[in-house]
């Protein structure tokens, strides 16, 4: 293996290496040197990026819920209501309409004159917990469906979910199954 690399050897090339060579850099183009860099190779430096948005804090008086035990959303409540707004006007979806009009602003009623039909009983208002979208979780299920006031469709979707689909009627006789089961063993 030494026979092959002395053969081989840099010695070889270095002496066609002229020692005086020199550039004249008055004759170089600059942009040979900065190459225009592609996008993914750019930084922004400091300027933020007005897209981007660091994830909110969520006050610890506010719950956390989703279905499946993954929590996504917020939970709005009476009694946090203050809290939740404004939580709430710092997102994205709620400053969003913050900067519209009264009348816009009034859209997501989170409580009060909106909430009149007797199937709000069985839902949640919640909002994810990034972008602050008005949702609504079902109760028995955990199913989660756009918010009727942010829609514009009112409380249909939510009627047809609560009397009509099977898996959330399916999690009703599961979760009674269950409830009864665990009260018969503390019982005996």
């Amino acid at each position: 293996m030494s026979e092959a690399s002395d053969l081989y050897s840099s010695s070889l090339y270095e002496e066609n290496i002229p020692n005086n060579l020199t550039y004249p850099l008055s004759d170089i183009d600059p942009q040979l040197f900065s190459p225009e860099l592609s996008f993914s190779q750019q930084s922004n430096g400091s300027t933020p990026n007005p897209e981007f948005r660091q994830p909110l804090i969520i006050p610890s008086s506010l719950e956390r819920v989703g279905p499946k035990r993954v929590k996504q959303y917020v939970l709005y409540k009476a009694m946090n209501r203050q809290d939740f707004i404004e939580w709430w006007i710092q997102t994205q979806h709620g400053g969003e309409l913050n900067k519209l009009n009264t009348e816009e602003k009034e859209k997501v009623k989170w409580d009060g004159d909106g909430l009149s039909s007797d199937v709000w009983q069985h839902f949640h208002q919640v909002a994810h917990k990034n972008t602050g979208e008005p949702k609504v979780m079902c109760k028995r299920c955990g199913k989660i469906l756009n918010h009727p006031h942010s829609s514009g469709h009112g409380t249909n979707a939510m009627k047809r979910h609560w009397e009509k689909t099977e898996a959330c009627n399916k999690a009703s006789t599961t979760n009674q199954v269950t409830l009864s089961g665990f009260l018969q063993k503390q019982v005996s």
